[in-house]
């Protein structure tokens, strides 16, 4: 059992201490408080390395008008599992599975590094290609070496993306539009046949009458860019050919 388990069990544990002792006998307000005590221990017992208090406040505080008010909140997640292996024959079975998910979370990152503006206080920063990265010949003639020249280094951009565990606006219109990524790390089987399991998740969130098209959209105009960015690189290799 990892520690993530063990928070959950404490958490759950915790939950149901605090509704047996708050019951007051009223059904309609005993389910009330059910459903809103897990919602305010999760502001004072969240992740230590997620929004601070004042962030989480205000969520919390959103997540309780929503509840008075009916107001729904649309949440998108795309995760890529990396298990650190690859099969014979993975190529082939990823057609019709999540293993390309890698792809759509780069194409929500390129979309947002160049079409969004994101205002990002504390940001991780990677270096991603924008573009085909051509690989160098080796002393035996095969394109197989990766050496930071030049050339390849032109192919990339430095990308921007907030901490870990912390949202961010990505589009202030009406209704506004937030991510958030993260790292879920865990352990299958025993032995030498132990596997470390990283999952890496974007999440897009909105809320209100029309935030289910809004995110949706957003996530098929990333890929829809992305699209467009692959078919610029045929067309100018084309040319070159020519």
């Amino acid at each position: 059992m990892d520690l993530s388990d063990m928070q959950q069990q404490m958490n759950s544990g915790l939950n149901f201490g605090v509704m047996n002792a708050m019951r007051t006998g009223n059904p309609i307000l005993d389910v009330l408080i059910c459903m809103l005590i897990p919602v305010i221990l999760s502001f004072f017992m969240g992740n230590s390395n997620a929004d601070p208090m004042s962030k989480r406040f205000v969520d919390t505080c959103q997540q309780l008008y929503d509840f008075a008010t009916g107001t729904k909140t649309y949440i998108r997640r795309v995760e890529y599992e990396d298990r650190g292996y690859r099969y014979f024959g993975d190529d082939r079975t990823a057609l019709d599975t999540s293993a390309r998910n890698n792809i759509l979370q780069k194409a929500i990152k390129l979309h947002m590094q160049e079409n969004c503006t994101l205002d990002i206080d504390d940001a991780e920063v990677y270096l991603i290609p924008q573009r085909q990265v051509k690989l160098e010949k080796d002393e035996y003639g095969y394109g197989c070496i990766f050496s930071g020249s030049y050339k390849q280094l032109m192919a990339y951009a430095v990308n921007r993306l907030p901490k870990k565990d912390h949202w961010v606006l990505v589009d202030a219109k009406d209704p506004p539009l937030h991510f958030r990524h993260a790292l879920e790390v865990n352990e299958e089987g025993e032995g030498q046949g132990r596997v470390c399991v990283r999952t890496v998740v974007f999440e897009l969130r909105a809320r209100g009458p029309k935030a289910k098209r809004k995110v949706d959209d957003f996530i098929d105009q990333a890929f829809e860019f992305y699209k467009t960015k692959k078919g610029e690189e045929i067309d100018k290799s084309d040319a070159a050919n020519r």
